[in-house]
């Protein structure tokens, strides 16, 4: 009997066990219920919509990313931004988002020169370098050239 048994167990030992971890996650982002999806390509954004459409109802929302591209905006301008992608991620919601990620691409970090220009000093001096030396590097700290992948890996 116990040998019949044990290949069932071996069999949902892994169903059991993402059962376990996924129990104090919001439902949303359970297994089986999660729908990833990005709302924006290229010049194209604020997709939720069509997102929600297609089954997601996680988004990785462009937002205030796209501050990425040239550094943050002076004070006024940010707030309007940031007011505008709180209504957008409020509408994303009303078409079934549950969850909207904001992120910074580091990839789209182009100006480095001026990314920090309205910074605060406060704010600046949270950082150990000037952001004029921030690069992307390898896994042996070689500046990476522009436009190549840069691949995450642990060390051998």
């Amino acid at each position: 009997m116990l040998k019949n048994i044990l290949p069932c167990g071996f069999a949902l030992f892994p169903l059991i066990l993402s059962t376990c971890l996924s129990a104090g996650l919001p439902r949303e982002l359970r297994v089986g219920i999660a729908g990833h999806a990005f709302d924006h390509f290229d010049g194209i954004s604020e997709q939720a919509e069509a997102a929600a459409a297609s089954g997601a109802n996680i988004i990785y929302a462009s937002g205030l990313g796209g501050e990425g591209y040239s550094g943050l905006p002076p004070t006024e301008t940010l707030a309007q931004r940031r007011q505008a992608a709180a209504d957008y991620v409020r509408r994303a919601r009303s078409h079934g988002i549950r969850l909207a990620l904001g992120y910074l691409c580091a990839t789209s970090i182009v100006k480095l020169e001026t990314f920090d220009q309205n910074w605060t000093p406060e704010f600046r001096s949270q950082f150990r370098t000037p952001t004029a030396e921030w690069r992307q590097q390898d896994r042996a700290a070689n500046r990476c050239r522009p436009g190549t992948a840069v691949i995450i890996s642990r060390p051998a």
